[in-house]
């Protein structure tokens, strides 16, 4: 006899989805994740960028827009999108607690992409530690960000 739980299954947005705004937001984040799982990463980028023109205070458009840059390989600009991720993701400790690896291996991408493999490793560590199975290769893809 199966008994059916009725505790529904934990998704970060789920609060914030009540907004439309946010979640029209998502919902462009979700569709430029998909572009750069299919190669389309001008097209990824543009879709990130209107998720964060419609709503400025979504967070999570912050840290994917940090990840793409970081991925590309521009430092710079995946550093100055991921501290402002962290001002808006830092602050509420729920949210917090389950973008923490991703902050600390998106960090550790750009720092690598700078150049400065030394001060990455412990960030990867620690991700690797909180997120095992996104974070054993050092990388975060489009497709586990999803």
């Amino acid at each position: 006899m199966g008994m059916r739980s009725h505790s529904d299954p934990l998704h970060v947005s789920t609060l914030e989805s009540r907004d439309p705004t946010r979640r029209a937001s998502l919902h462009l984040l979700v569709e430029g994740l998909d572009a750069e799982v299919e190669g389309k990463s001008a097209r990824a980028l543009r879709l990130y960028e209107d998720a964060l023109r419609i709503d400025p205070g979504n967070g999570f458009a912050y840290l994917v827009i940090a990840r793409h840059h970081a991925e590309q390989g521009d430092a710079r600009r995946a550093l100055s999108f991921l501290d402002q991720a962290n001002a808006f993701l830092g602050s509420q400790r729920d949210v917090e607690a389950k973008t923490q690896a991703h902050m600390l291996g998106i960090r550790g991408m750009a720092l690598v992409a700078s150049g400065d493999r030394a001060d990455a490793k412990p960030l990867f560590a620690r991700a690797r530690e909180l997120a095992p199975g996104v974070w054993a290769d050092s990388m975060l893809t489009a497709d586990e960000l999803r």
